[in-house]
């Protein structure tokens, strides 16, 4: 294996979670020697660029079209008509076009593994595409997001809806060479899809968001009175919301807090939770570049995270948080909470439960917290230790020994 072709949404510079996720990935071969394309939705005219030395090729974003109230009865009729063989959320445009630039590069750098990552199921489907055509290549399927155990439809039964995404997901994954899902979706998968032949080829890892982070050394501890907390990632209701955190907030009075949010934010209007705090500033910036996001970061004093509804989904923010070793102050929404296991094992977490309606209680929490560990780091050798799953190394390896090449390891 040496020329690698990854098919995903958004990379830099806007970059989707995902997209964070196989930046580290990607920067990990290339810097020990491969070559490395990525296939990625286009955010403006270019088809092409080279970043950090990984090259970019770009397919068109191909909206979907939308008719009102008929498009959602035909999407909800889709959901019932048994007979469709991959998810009825694929935008065959979109797969095509996929297909298309990864077809370019493939037969022009000489490529010898593809890997589809998952969100979205467009580039799971172009592999399919690819593979008929390109049979020679090893096909991976990375799952980073979950397909049979994620979210369903409002409206529509979720045992039903889970029944149709495993048949769609067996449909897909039964002709990869190999699987790597999240360690997070492993009793999921376990429980319903053990017995099925694409299991057989499946590997579990974790978010590769932790690496050693080069703006470390650059976040110097503040020695001011304003005490920062940032929040980098997307919010909407049903996936995570923040109204536990400013309701905790709001009941600090001893503290001068600004609290940072960036990222997608459909969660509405929150500075209503704070309105009667001259103490605490919220800043709400939506979405912004990667490279901004990282500048957010390396200001911040804490980190937050936010409490997952879906116990199958871990947000890769929790890992590149940590790799600054900074504390980290999160919500938790139940004990299933998808990322409890790894922040239980983190040294330096402050954890609030989303429904416990003590805010006093957990408002002086908090400020103890704060007030204690506000210069406290921990070192990345420690916490790549802890979270060795959680490393582009392990991605690395586990690729090479899916293609049957542990020996080349570096």
């Amino acid at each position: 294996m040496k020329n690698i072709l990854i098919l995903l949404d958004y990379y830099l510079p806007f970059a989707s979670a995902n997209g964070v996720c196989c930046e580290k990935v990607a920067s990990e071969f290339r810097d020990n020697g491969y070559d490395v394309n990525i296939v990625a939705y286009a955010y403006d005219d270019k088809e092409y660029e080279n970043i950090n030395g990984i090259h970019v090729h770009y397919a068109r974003k191909i909206k979907k079209k939308s008719y009102g109230i008929w498009s959602k009865l035909a999407f909800y009729a889709a959901w019932l008509f048994k007979f469709s063989k991959y998810p009825v959320t694929e935008i065959k445009e979109q797969t095509d076009e996929i297909a298309r630039v990864a077809s370019q590069v493939i037969e022009n750098k000489n490529i010898d593994t593809v890997v589809c990552v998952h969100l979205p199921v467009e580039t799971l489907v172009a592999g399919v595409k690819l593979k008929e055509k390109y049979p020679h290549l090893t096909y991976v399927s990375y799952m980073l997001d979950s397909l049979s155990g994620g979210i369903a439809p409002k409206f529509l039964p979720y045992n039903f809806c889970r029944f149709r995404k495993i048949k769609w997901e067996n449909n897909l994954l039964a002709l990869f060479d190999g699987n790597i899902l999240m360690e997070s979706s492993r009793q999921h998968h376990t429980t319903y899809t053990a017995d099925l032949e694409w299991y057989k080829k499946a590997h579990f890892l974790d978010v590769p968001a932790l690496c050693k982070n080069s703006h470390v050394e650059d976040g110097n501890i503040k020695v001011n009175d304003e005490v920062i907390l940032g929040f980098v990632g997307t919010m909407s209701d049903g996936v995570r919301t923040p109204y536990a955190l400013l309701k905790v907030l709001s009941g600090i009075s001893d503290l001068n807090i600004r609290f940072v949010i960036a990222g997608k934010n459909a969660c509405g209007d929150l500075y209503e939770y704070l309105k009667d705090q001259n103490n605490i500033m919220l800043n709400v910036l939506g979405e912004v570049p990667y490279d901004r996001a990282q500048d957010i970061l390396r200001e911040c004093d804490f980190f937050v995270n936010l409490g997952n509804v879906n116990p199958n989904l871990v947000p890769s923010k929790i890992f590149e948080y940590m790799s600054y070793g900074k504390p980290i102050i999160s919500t938790f929404n139940s004990a299933e909470d998808s990322s409890l296991p790894y922040l239980h094992k983190y040294p330096v977490v402050c954890l609030i439960d989303e429904h416990d309606d003590n805010i006093k209680n957990a408002a002086g929490i908090l400020t103890e917290f704060i007030k204690e560990h506000r210069e406290t780091r921990v070192s990345y050798e420690s916490i790549a230790e802890l979270f060795y799953n959680n490393t582009p190394v392990a991605f690395r390896d586990l690729l090479l020994k899916i293609c049957g090449e542990e020996n080349e390891k570096t």
